[in-house]
């Protein structure tokens, strides 16, 4: 038994969002089928790729500007 956590959204919101707007759920996840794997995943992946893509920004608008 594999348990999965995801944030869902309670309610919509009006103006800047709020804790009490979104619900963090437990749900089972099915077993796996043959021939299929299970990835597990950061929680926060913006952390992993956020450098990445501010290298990538940096370097293909700021080298154009320079030339």
């Amino acid at each position: 038994m594999v348990l999965a956590k995801r944030w869902t959204l309670k309610k919509h919101f009006s103006g800047s969002p709020t804790n009490s707007d979104f619900e963090l759920k437990t749900a089972e996840l099915p077993p796996l089928k043959n021939g299929e794997q299970l990835e597990l995943t950061n929680s926060n992946m913006q952390s992993l790729f956020k450098p990445l893509l501010l290298s990538w920004f940096l370097i293909t608008h700021w080298s154009k500007q320079v030339r």
